[in-house]
């Protein structure tokens, strides 16, 4: 069903991001953001999709942890934007922290 394949979209996005992670320690600035902003589109849709597919409190909770995982994805664009390595680093492991807790919800 079409459910099926928008979650199958949004595990395969891990893909991308382990991408653009990998973009920070190579200093490769702008190809790291082109791979976040081709990915960003499809994944806001994918993950607002599942979260409509809940109800209640479930999906509350999932809104929430859609909300945190593109603040975290911001965040990870801001430090490429600004070219900073540490920065990088961290809102990478922060991003796919988020990642990982919102796939689990769904």
């Amino acid at each position: 069903t079409g459910l099926q394949e928008t979650k199958k979209r949004a595990i395969g996005a891990e893909k991308k991001l382990t991408e653009a992670g990998s973009f920070v320690d190579k200093k490769y600035w702008s190809e790291g953001r082109t791979v976040l902003r081709r990915l960003v589109g499809t994944l806001r849709f994918d993950l607002a999709a599942l979260a409509d597919s809940k109800s209640g409190a479930a999906k509350k909770e999932a809104i929430k942890a859609n909300k945190d995982f593109f603040e975290a994805l911001e965040s990870l664009d801001l430090a490429m934007y600004k070219k900073n390595v540490e920065a990088g680093q961290k809102a990478y492991q922060k991003t796919m922290a988020a990642y990982k807790a919102t796939l689990s919800l769904y």
